[in-house]
């Protein structure tokens, strides 16, 4: 039986077809010490977001958009700190706050947080066009041979449903941090890339619970990011991941590579 996604009030498509878009080659973000010519920019090697603008625009998002983003980050896998439950409610007024690289100025400890009811008589959150190093993207080359455009959710129309970084990696990013160079293994030398310490880091039982967060855009502005920063990904008939109805082997986000904490499925 084919899994069916609502995309719109007027419209439902298949797995199978939504994966089926020719024109879109896969590829993962760099880490930024893989990436030619990288320079620290200022990152501080204390858990510094490893984050990658795709085009300056920020998104205001409303009540719908908000609790679509809450849903990927429900800690279903019961994440703890300090032996304390994280509360999902409390997490994203944690990933949504000033200074957090996501809403950096647009933010839930001024602006409207729907989540947890606050500030809102004040506009509404906005998340910034942003990827993190780890992850990978749909890719359109463009005219401009240094740059491609992304596949993204459009934020103008209604809030996708069924979706999660299983079933669309490639527009439910995880959240990563880099850290502290790494002093043994085979990662020897190269820093760390940890996720957001929001759900614990790596430090949970279960395996790592991420902080992800969504791909949005809008059609006056599509997300671009420079070509430099990526790494075409083939395809492999063994993979574990969908994507453009091939199989695909998808790199670990993280540094040393971490289990990833998945839901349970029926």
């Amino acid at each position: 039986m084919k899994q069916v996604i609502t995309l719109s009030n007027q419209k439902t498509v298949t797995l199978e077809d939504m994966f089926h878009e020719s024109g879109w080659d896969v590829y993962f973000v760099l880490h930024d010490e893989d990436i030619d010519g990288y320079t620290p920019e200022g990152r501080s090697p204390e858990n510094a977001p490893e984050v990658h603008k795709l085009g300056g625009r920020f998104v205001q998002i409303y009540e719908d958009y908000q609790r679509f983003w809450f849903s990927l980050n429900m800690n279903e896998a019961g994440a703890k700190i300090d032996e304390n439950l994280v509360d999902p409610k409390m997490a994203f007024a944690q990933y949504t706050g000033a200074e957090v690289a996501f809403t950096d100025g647009h933010d839930s400890d001024e602006y409207a947080d729907y989540i947890n009811r606050t500030n809102l008589d004040n506009p509404t959150i906005a998340i910034e066009y942003i990827t993190c190093g780890g992850n990978v993207l749909l890719g359109r080359k463009l005219e401009d041979p240094r740059y491609i455009m992304i596949k993204y959710i459009d934020a103008t129309n209604p809030v996708p449903s069924g979706m999660s970084y299983w079933t669309h990696p490639h527009l439910i990013h995880h959240a990563t941090a880099i850290s502290n160079k790494i002093s043994a293994g085979v990662d020897k030398g190269k820093r760390y890339v940890n996720p957001f310490a929001t759900f614990s880091g790596r430090n949970n039982p279960a395996g790592i619970v991420p902080v992800y967060f969504p791909i949005l855009g809008l059609p006056i502005q599509p997300p671009t990011i420079e070509i430099r920063k990526l790494k075409l990904i083939e395809p492999d008939p063994k993979g574990d991941f969908v994507i453009n109805g091939l199989r695909y082997t998808l790199p670990n986000p993280y540094r040393p590579a971490g289990t990833i904490w998945k839901p349970q499925t029926n």
